[in-house]
């Protein structure tokens, strides 16, 4: 009589229904979107916006989970001899086809850009760091890059100096002897 029981709890606990959450990653075809998750992006600095990379990068899905990001974007920020600041940009790969892959990508700002500046600039990095992942997904097959660069990036930064005294110099000396 006791069998019975017995056997109905095993039965019970031995008929389990896949779990529905639990969904397998299949690392050989291409997902959807491009999954990413951003750490070190702090607005005290005014460059660093979520919010508007956020608006700007539609092509992937912005994660706040770390361990379910395809790519792990570190952001680190320091400031430069100039004033101005240096970003850090260190992206990792995670899941899927990106796993074992890793980039870094510097970028400098003067200590006269504006935050507009600073961000846009820093926004234009991250659309550049990720487009190797992007294009590994379905949603690469949307994006359209850009590859002409503005006439002012390509303009000769030194410029000629005018020298008013025509590079003379003058030596001013003396000179005394007691006998």
């Amino acid at each position: 009589m006791r069998i019975i029981p017995l056997l109905l709890i095993l039965s019970f606990f031995s008929i389990n229904p896949p779990a529905i959450s639990q969904t397998l990653i299949d690392n050989s075809s291409s997902p959807n979107k491009l999954r990413v998750f951003i750490d070190g992006c702090e607005r005290r600095d005014g460059g660093c916006d979520m919010d508007f990379i956020r608006t700007e990068i539609t092509a992937v899905d912005f994660y706040r989970d770390n361990e379910m990001a395809d790519v792990f974007l570190l952001i680190n920020n320091n400031r430069s001899g100039g004033g101005g600041r240096q970003y850090q940009l260190i992206f990792i790969g995670q899941q899927n086809l990106h796993a074992g892959r890793s980039d870094t990508l510097y970028v400098n700002n003067k200590q006269t850009d504006t935050d507009f500046e600073v961000r846009d600039k820093l926004t234009r990095f991250i659309k550049l760091g990720l487009a190797p992942y992007l294009a590994k997904t379905k949603a690469g097959e949307g994006v359209d890059i850009n590859m002409k660069t503005s006439p002012i990036a390509l303009e000769d930064t030194q410029q000629e100096s005018v020298d008013s005294w025509d590079y003379w110099v003058f030596n001013i000396g003396s000179d005394a002897t007691l006998n």
